[in-house]
């Protein structure tokens, strides 16, 4: 990943991949893994959504005990970061917006009401 990247903590400074052969790797119950990962160029994301929902289905078949209920998903990391707050977050720059335009309002109405004072 690129130096800036900072997900989904700011605060880690090392990332770390898991041993293949370490022993909470190895267990088929534990499902805590989050994989982050960049699409082939050419690849939509429908396509990679349906690549992974077969590889499922086949670990599914050969393990139902532990991956017959795992549901997997593909998401842009935008998405996935930012998506149950994107309604807030517009209406919060709506706010702000519309506060800068009432400021800038009243600064340009006090210069042009003060230039064009009649003389006493």
């Amino acid at each position: 990943m690129p130096a800036g990247f900072r997900y989904p903590n700011r605060e880690a400074d090392l990332w770390s991949p898991s041993p293949m052969d370490a022993p909470f790797a190895q267990s088929r119950e534990l499902t805590w893994f989050t994989a982050i990962g960049r699409l082939k160029p050419g690849v939509t994301l429908a396509r990679a959504r349906a690549n992974l929902t077969n590889v499922q289905a086949n670990l599914a078949r050969q393990y139902a005990k532990t991956d017959s209920e795992i549901r997997p998903s593909i998401d842009p990391l935008k998405e996935a970061t930012v998506g149950g707050t994107k309604k807030s977050l517009w209406i919060l720059f709506g706010s702000v917006s519309l506060l800068l335009l009432i400021a800038c309002t009243n600064i340009a109405s006090a210069i042009a009401f003060t230039g064009h004072r009649a003389a006493p």
